[in-house]
């Protein structure tokens, strides 16, 4: 083998340790050193091509807030064209928002060939952290007329963002979306609850409301009866949704004996703040018409017809309390 090829093979080889290392400083955090060994490649004069090590490069240099470094990196792959991947575009237009230099975001934005749900979250994502709120919920509303359709990590961030937002008509557009788009998208997120290695309380009553509100309310309280930790009154009150959902009297008695203490607290906490609930009620068919009864109304004695059904309906639900357990 001649002395030129042996060279070569040697350079290659340190260019792929190189590689690894970069991956490796990466999965460790240890950013200076991703930066370091890149720059070791660039030291080398060889045309590195492995578009999967410049993102990472790009992340390291926003996450140590280097933004010369990461232009002059910027200026190297533009001339050999890297930037039109995707994955390589996003990763540079995240780098210049963290930065906080918009305008070069944008404008790497524009120039993309092709965008993906990630372009559209760094742009949203990083104008919202940085405070411009009003640019973020401008994007995120027109977002769809370019073809974007919002992914479940999208509408999380957007709602988390926006809970403090100035404009409560602006929160409500969102929240409103959220509502509309939910059903489509609560298959992606239990499939996101599904991997999870250890699923808190949130993350279940989370998921138990979009079930419910989806009519999906046999997989909800299947979640509640498999998590580990214990229930919390806001879990209670969306599985009682979801009970409620399939008319399912057991399982929401089960539900309310299970953590009627946290139920109890939700009651106390209610009553100190003054916060205003909606009553319950019950519907109750006599004849053609459908009578409404408030909770804790009484009946009046001229109400004798209605007065026997109700009669009847109590004792029909006391006999099926003695048979299943439930007293």
């Amino acid at each position: 083998m001649s002395i030129s090829k042996k060279m070569g093979s040697h350079l290659c080889s340190k260019i792929q340790a190189l590689s690894s290392k970069i991956k490796q400083a990466s999965s460790n955090g240890k950013w200076r050193e991703v930066v370091s060994g890149y720059s070791q490649i660039q030291r080398a004069g060889v045309e590195f091509d492995d578009p999967f090590v410049f993102p990472i490069v790009f992340k390291a240099c926003a996450k140590l807030s280097w933004l010369s470094q990461g232009r002059c990196i910027h200026a190297s792959l533009f001339k050999r064209g890297f930037e039109y991947f995707v994955s390589v575009g996003n990763s540079i237009a995240d780098f210049y928002m963290k930065c906080g230099d918009f305008c070069s975001a944008m404008r790497e934005f524009d120039c993309m060939v092709s965008r993906d749900s990630v372009s559209w979250n760094v742009i949203v994502f990083g104008l919202l952290d940085h405070g411009f709120e009003e640019e973020g919920l401008w994007w995120f509303s027109n977002s769809r007329v370019w073809g974007f359709e919002p992914n479940v990590s999208t509408l999380v961030l957007v709602i988390h963002a926006f809970r403090s937002f100035r404009s409560y008509v602006d929160g409500e557009k969102i929240h409103g979306y959220v509502i509309r788009s939910g059903c489509n998208l609560v298959d992606d997120a239990r499939t996101v609850l599904d991997s999870m290695t250890y699923k808190d309380v949130v993350s279940c009553s989370t998921m138990i409301s979009g079930l419910a509100r989806c009519g999906r309310s046999d997989e909800a309280i299947a979640i509640f009866s498999n998590m580990k930790d214990k229930p919390n009154a806001i879990t209670v009150i969306n599985l009682l949704d979801a009970c409620s959902v399939s008319a399912d009297l057991r399982k929401s008695k089960w539900a309310h004996g299970k953590s009627w203490e946290d139920v109890a607290k939700i009651r106390r906490l209610v009553k100190e703040r003054n916060v205003r609930v909606v009553a319950g009620y019950s519907m109750v068919l006599e004849g053609t018409m459908a009578r409404r009864f408030l909770a804790g109304e009484k009946l009046n004695q001229s109400d004798c017809e209605l007065n026997d059904v109700v009669q009847s309906l109590h004792r029909c639900t006391k006999l099926e309390d003695r048979s299943t357990g439930w007293i």
